[in-house]
């Protein structure tokens, strides 16, 4: 919203000065963020339905097939980063009653965060594995590259750390790894994040 406003006084000063060009430039920003601001508040409220208990609108069907689905539409943004993503499935089929808006929102925000933090050359892994004698599946996405420091294995969803983050400029934000953990929790799911050295 900081932005938002910033960027309507910006465009105010530059109808005074009559800069078309810079008016375009912070109105194509402005309609950005707004479009940004929008999805977090659908998420918002699609992770405050799940807490309460609603918003499951569960299906039988076989979630490794839908996984797959989710990965392939974010091959084409990691071959513009030059990013190699591959999907693997230890089996084909794992049928299973899941919400696929709850699965969409919370691999999105994983796969964003994975690709954020890749730089040319990496290597993303999503890898979706069942484990029949507990009754429950392993979504993992993995990266070579581009690793967490251990701080921030720690510490990363402690507010006060993201804003560390976030002043240090490092261009990731946090925000979409602690949103995947919430859609996880609200499913009954456990989430780990781990630093393999």
């Amino acid at each position: 919203l900081a932005i938002i406003g910033g960027l309507a006084e910006k465009l105010k000063e530059g109808v005074r000065s009559g800069d078309p060009m810079r008016n375009m430039i912070d109105l194509d920003i402005i309609e950005k963020q707004s479009r940004n601001l929008v999805s977090l508040v659908d998420e918002m409220l699609t992770v405050s339905k799940m807490n309460a208990g609603d918003g499951k609108n569960l299906q039988y069907g076989n979630i490794a097939h839908y996984l797959e689905f989710l990965h392939s539409g974010f091959i084409e943004l990691a071959n513009l980063k030059e990013v190699e993503f591959t999907f693997h499935a230890s089996v084909k089929e794992i049928h299973t009653d899941f919400s696929k808006e709850s699965i969409r929102l919370m691999i999105n925000n994983l796969i964003h965060f994975g690709l954020r933090r890749s730089a040319k050359g990496d290597k993303l892994i999503m890898l979706v594995r069942e484990n029949r004698s507990e009754k429950r599946y392993v979504i993992e996405i993995s990266g070579k590259g581009n690793s967490l420091s251990s701080k921030e294995t720690t510490q990363m969803f402690d507010i006060f750390y993201q804003r560390e983050i976030d002043a240090d400029n490092r261009g990731v934000v946090n925000d979409n790894i602690v949103f995947a953990r919430q859609m996880v929790k609200g499913m009954g799911g456990e989430f780990n994040i781990r630093r393999d050295d």
